[in-house]
Formats: structure tokens, sequence, C-alpha cells
């Protein structure tokens, strides 16, 4: 009996940005996808290789009509937007976590601890001097 591995997808989290509501769903790339790769990937190669990778999105034109994720209606995003999306499905593929919301303010210092300098156990030096 065979192992049959399931195609890993990564949701793509978008909080923390002005994309904060977006839902991206992306397969994993094969070996062979990611090794043909240019090894100077440009803007075009990367879209292009997220576009490939796409399952699902909510994104929505501005009537409320649902935007199919095709590798075509990739293209026809805002650079910004798709700069963005590429950011966080690299970041995904690269075992990366979402990036931290924004902390809490800056507390004060934590306190100094004392750590004791005398020997616990064992031989006890020899402090006094040679006559």
């Amino acid at each position: 009996m065979g192992f049959v591995p399931k195609k890993k997808t990564y949701t793509l989290d978008f909080s923390g940005t002005e994309f904060a509501g977006l839902e991206i769903t992306v397969n994993d790339m094969t070996t062979d996808e990611l090794i043909s790769m240019p090894d100077a990937a440009t803007h075009e190669s990367l879209v292009k290789a997220f576009a490939g990778q796409l399952v699902s999105w909510n994104i929505e034109s501005e009537d409320g009509t649902p935007v199919q994720p095709t590798p075509a209606n990739v293209l026809t995003l805002d650079r910004s937007l798709n700069k963005v999306i590429v950011e966080r499905w690299l970041d995904a593929l690269n075992g990366v976590d979402a990036p931290l919301q924004p902390g809490s303010p800056s507390g004060g210092p934590s306190p100094a601890v004392t750590i004791p300098m005398e020997p616990l156990s064992g031989p006890q030096p020899n402090t006094s001097e040679p006559a």
C-alpha cells in the first residue's frame, strides 16, 4: 500500500496591513517550480509564480461581484497590492510566521537579579597567603 502525500496549502495573513480582511489560499510549489524560478527573481516573475499557485481569495469588484482567482485577474490588481501578496506568499513558503501585531507599550526595565558569587559546594579556595 503506497503513500499519497496531500498537497500543502497556505492561508496568507494580511492582518496589520492596509489589506486586513483579505483572505488568500495558495498551493505549495513543487520542487520543479521552485528550482525553475530565476535566480534574479523580478516582481513580474514572482507575481506570475504566485498566480500559478492561487487557489482562492475573497476579492470583489467595486460593485460587490466576486473576482475569480485566476492568473489573469492577479495581473489586474494594483502593483502595491500584488507586492504585499507576494511578500506574504514568500513568507509562508519560507515558514515565516505572520508579522507580529503592534506590540505593547514599552515598560520599565526588568529588576536586576543578583547572583551569589560564592561556591555552593565542593572544596573551598585557599585564601591564606604563604608566609
